[in-house]
């Protein structure tokens, strides 16, 4: 047998062998994808104390809004520099 006909029949017999491999990798990739690691679920115990930080983060925001909304009941002007709601259709001025 010729050299170049060893190579030819090496190169015919590589390619599904190949391609076989490299399908049998993928599809082991995708299946512990697709079961999920535990390090992409946070712990109930992570997921709680981030919870908690957004609680905290909400109830600092609605303090100030009760904030502004009793200055612009007190006749201050809004925050923004703007006439408060109020006070624009007391006057009877439309936007």
């Amino acid at each position: 047998m010729e050299i170049s006909t060893a190579l030819l029949i090496a190169a015919i017999v590589a390619c599904p062998l190949a391609m076989g491999a490299m399908m049998w990798m993928m599809n082991r990739q995708m299946k512990e994808r697709s079961h999920g690691s535990s390090e992409d679920t946070p712990s109930p115990a992570a997921r709680l104390g981030a919870l908690r930080r957004q609680e905290e983060g909400l109830q600092a925001e609605v303090r100030e809004l009760e904030r502004v909304v009793k200055l612009e009941g007190a006749g201050e002007p809004s925050v923004a520099g703007r006439p408060s709601p109020s006070s624009v259709a007391d006057r009877g001025e439309e936007r």
